[in-house]
């Protein structure tokens, strides 16, 4: 089904500004669709052109998929000025629910890796077109990547 596919490879794909449009699991992965693709670093041997380019339509897999947490921060105001940030822990039933219905998008920002555990900072778009942040924190065994072709108008 896919033309291309990377493992491991987080020095040269980037979902940073990437928005999953869909989210299952599958047996012990959790899988993610980008309808608008995700990075592919200039001059790799996946991107060989001199700039940074957008897939088209592409998936991640976490093989091995463990949650940790997955933290929604909300900001509370009084008079319309911020006073403090709730972390609110959500479970990912709800993220999967929430994505897959429209409701929200999920953005990636940052990634930050450690032996088997990843942690994302992310924006969730919802509907009505405000933002909140979020943070999703994981383990796997291995990322994988998926896309068939790169798109050349898409530069960074």
């Amino acid at each position: 089904m896919w033309n291309c596919i990377a493992k491991n490879d987080r020095d040269v794909i980037s979902l940073h500004d990437s928005r999953a449009t869909g989210i299952h699991m599958d047996g012990k992965d959790l899988v993610l669709d980008f309808a608008d693709g995700f990075w592919l670093v200039h001059g790799s041997r996946y991107n060989p052109h001199e700039n940074t380019l957008r897939t088209d339509a592409a998936q991640v897999r976490f093989v091995d998929f463990e949650i940790e947490n997955f933290y929604v921060f909300k900001v509370v105001r009084l008079f319309r000025k911020p006073i403090f940030t709730k972390r609110i822990e959500m479970d990912l039933q709800t993220l999967i629910d929430n994505v897959n219905s429209g409701a929200w998008e999920l953005e990636f920002l940052d990634e930050y890796t450690r032996f088997r555990g990843l942690l994302f900072n992310c924006w969730i778009w919802h509907k009505k077109g405000h933002t909140q942040e979020c943070q999703i924190s994981m383990d796997c065994t291995e990322t994988q990547y998926y896309w068939n072709s790169i798109r050349e108008d898409r530069i960074w």
